[in-house]
């Protein structure tokens, strides 16, 4: 049985076989796999669902964007041309086909509501950052940005890692927060039908990238973080983690931060999840060879992969962010 079939089931998975947007592993058929196998920790029967239902779409957008990439005419793409450069195609091209490979492992862990942060995260000018309850600018402050938070982050740590909580061979988490099952981007479903197709591209000329979002792009941004999925997609090897810090207060303890690792994970550069900022990368990255590559990125794929879909679901020819 195909891994994919095992969490979107086998009938969902044959269909998408029939269309081309999966491939049978070829070779010997391995023994059939235990639900427990693909652990839903602490995830209620209807949070499962939404995650099994957000997986089906990470399939639909990486088939979808290998379908694109491996169209003679991928260069007149926008979907493409937005996030990678000329270079980056093959690479790309492997990243997105590593979104349904067998070699790529992980669980997911459903958190109580007050394990995550809400509301946006809010970055101040200097003085020092500061922190209001209501998110508006403390007093004297000029606020520098918004930035939405995560309602999903993978544990990017090998299987191979020990320190902390992370467990020498045990498969890794993708933990995902409350938010995550209330939120209209993250609750929302790629299209299926042609009433559904309607209400998705509605508004298609003055909608931004954000509005045709799902649960499958932050799962897929996810999915790359983890150190399987990197290795799988041919992603560079990066140091991660960082040293002790000193003590802030006389007297105190340094605080124990996560010992340095070495993860093949997607990244997410400036520490931001938006397509604005990968598209930037695109660019930068062109002038500056210390920072990541395109197809290193998280949201490069992400938004990449999101926007090639709605550009052939919605007949436009380009999305803005």
């Amino acid at each position: 049985m195909h891994p994919l079939s095992s969490v979107i089931g086998l009938a969902a998975f044959l269909a998408l076989v029939s269309q081309g947007l999966a491939t049978p592993i070829a070779g010997p058929t391995p023994a059939p796999r235990k639900p427990t196998d693909h652990a839903f920790r602490n995830c209620s029967k209807e949070q499962k669902a939404a995650l099994v239902a957000a997986l089906g779409d990470v399939v639909k957008l990486g088939a979808h964007a290998v379908n694109t990439l491996t169209h003679p005419d991928y260069k007149k793409n926008n979907g493409y041309t937005h996030y990678f450069q000329d270079a980056d195609h093959d690479r790309a091209l492997q990243a997105f086909r590593a979104l349904t490979s067998d070699g790529v492992k992980y669980d997911f862990q459903c958190l109580p509501a007050n394990h995550c942060p809400s509301g946006p995260r809010v970055l101040f000018a200097s003085p020092p950052r500061a922190r209001h309850p209501s998110h508006a600018p403390a007093p004297g402050l000029r606020p520098l940005a918004r930035r939405r938070r995560p309602s999903a982050f993978a544990d990017p740590t090998p299987e191979t890692f020990s320190g902390g909580r992370h467990v020498k061979g045990v498969v890794r988490p993708i933990r995902v927060c409350a938010q995550f099952f209330t939120s209209p981007a993250t609750k929302r479903t790629l299209p299926t039908t042609a009433p559904e197709s309607k209400a998705y591209c509605a508004h298609k000329e003055t909608k931004k990238l954000p509005d045709f979002e799902t649960g499958g792009h932050t799962l897929l941004r996810e999915i790359s973080h983890l150190d399987s999925y990197g290795r799988v997609a041919g992603l560079p090897e990066t140091k991660r983690g960082a040293k002790k810090e000193g003590a802030k207060k006389e007297g105190a303890k340094p605080a124990a931060v996560l010992a340095s690792f070495a993860s093949h994970g997607s990244v997410d550069w400036r520490r931001r999840t938006d397509a604005g900022n990968a598209r930037s990368l695109k660019t930068t990255s062109a002038a500056k060879a210390s920072l990541p590559h395109t197809y290193q990125n998280a949201e490069s794929l992400a938004a990449a992969a999101t926007e090639m879909f709605v550009m052939q679901k919605c007949g436009v020819k380009n999305v803005n962010v």
